[in-house]
C-alpha cells in the first residue's frame, strides 16, 4: 500500500515536470511569434486608402471656373546702352601773349614801359614810344627814356590803351623848336610835305607794321576841360564844332565810319588815301604853336593791308 502512494506520488511528481517544460516552450514560441508580429507591423506602412476620382460630368464642367491661362513669359530685359563716358571740363583758354621782336628786348630790360616805335622815314621821327602809368597820365610829356626830366619828354601813349587788341592808338609828342621829336609831324600841316611822306612806320613789341597818312586836321583845346575838339578852319579860333572824343576801338561799323567821315569832313586836303573797316589807325598828336598853346596838329595814318 505504501509502495503504491509512493509510485503515484512519483508520478504525479514527474507529470509536472514535463508539463512546466511544454508550457515553457509554448510561452517561448508565443513570445517569439508575438515579437515577430511587432516588429513586422511597425516595418510595413499601413495599406493607404484607394482614392477614387469622380468621373466629372458635362454640369460638373459648365459649373467649374475655366482654368486661368498661363501668364505670358515674361521678355529678358532689353540691355540699356552703355551710357557715354562724362564729357571732361572745357579747357581754359589762356591768353597768350605773342613773342616779341627781338630789337625790343633789351629797350624793354631797359624801361618795361616801351610798347613800341615811331619812325617818319626822311625825318628826324624816329624814336621809342612808351606807355604812360595810371597815376600819371602825361608821365613822360617831361621825360626822357629812362623816366629822368627832360622837356622834350618822348613820344608817348595813355595807359588805357592795349596795343594788341585797340584800333584805334594815339601818340603823343612835343613839337620842338629844335626839330626833334615831332617837330616834322607839324609839317603835314603842308600838302607838300604829305606828298613826300605818305608812309609812318610804327612797330610794336610784337609786329612790324606800315601806316598810311589818311588825314590831317587842327583841333582846339577847352581850358580847364581838357578836351578836344574839331577845329573847322585852318588858322582861326572862333568857333568850336564836333568833340574829337578818345576811343580805342569801334561798338560796330557804323561808329566807325562815323569816325572817319568826321575826319575827312575836318581834314586839310585830301590825300586820296582808301580806308577800310577793320584798318588799325594811329593818330599822331603834336602842339601848332605856329597859331597858338591851345591848338594841336592830328595826323591820322591807317595800316596797310597785310
Amino acid at each position: 500500500m505504501k509502495k503504491m502512494k509512493n509510485r503515484k506520488h512519483s508520478a504525479k511528481k514527474g507529470l509536472s515536470k514535463k508539463t512546466r517544460v511544454v508550457v515553457l516552450i509554448i510561452c517561448f514560441v508565443v513570445v517569439v511569434m508575438f515579437a515577430t508580429h511587432l516588429i513586422s507591423f511597425s516595418i510595413t506602412p499601413p495599406p493607404q486608402a484607394e482614392i477614387v476620382t469622380p468621373t466629372p460630368t458635362p454640369e460638373d464642367a459648365l459649373a467649374s471656373p475655366l482654368p486661368s491661362p498661363d501668364p505670358p513669359t515674361p521678355e529678358p530685359p532689353t540691355p540699356s546702352p552703355p551710357e557715354p563716358p562724362p564729357t571732361p571740363p572745357p579747357i581754359e583758354e589762356f591768353d597768350v601773349e605773342p613773342a616779341m621782336l627781338e630789337k625790343f628786348i633789351e629797350l624793354y630790360e631797359q624801361n618795361p614801359d616801351i610798347i613800341g616805335w615811331i619812325r617818319i622815314p626822311g625825318t628826324e621821327v624816329d624814336y621809342p614810344v612808351v606807355q604812360s602809368p595810371f597815376s600819371d597820365w602825361d608821365y613822360y610829356l617831361n621825360r626822357d627814356f629812362y623816366g629822368e626830366h627832360d622837356l622834350h619828354g618822348i613820344p608817348y601813349i595813355w595807359p588805357q590803351h592795349d596795343i594788341i587788341e585797340d584800333d584805334l592808338i594815339f601818340i603823343f609828342g612835343h613839337n620842338m623848336r629844335d626839330g626833334s621829336r615831332f617837330a616834322d609831324v607839324i609839317n603835314y600841316f603842308d600838302y607838300d610835305f604829305f606828298e613826300d611822306h605818305p608812309v609812318i612806320e610804327f612797330y610794336t613789341l610784337y609786329e612790324e607794321g606800315r601806316f598810311e597818312v589818311a588825314f590831317a586836321f587842327q583841333v582846339f583845346v577847352v581850358e580847364n576841360v581838357n578836351q578836344y575838339y574839331y577845329h573847322p578852319q585852318r588858322g582861326t579860333a572862333d568857333q568850336v564844332e564836333f568833340p574829337y572824343t578818345f576811343v580805342t576801338s569801334w561798338e560796330d561799323e557804323e561808329a566807325f565810319w562815323s569816325f572817319i567821315e568826321k575826319n575827312r569832313e575836318h581834314a586839310l586836303y585830301d590825300t586820296g588815301v582808301t580806308v577800310e573797316y577793320g584798318n588799325r589807325i594811329i593818330a599822331l598828336w603834336t602842339c601848332l604853336s605856329r597859331i597858338s598853346r591851345a591848338h594841336r596838329l592830328v595826323v591820322v595814318a591807317v595800316e596797310q593791308s597785310r
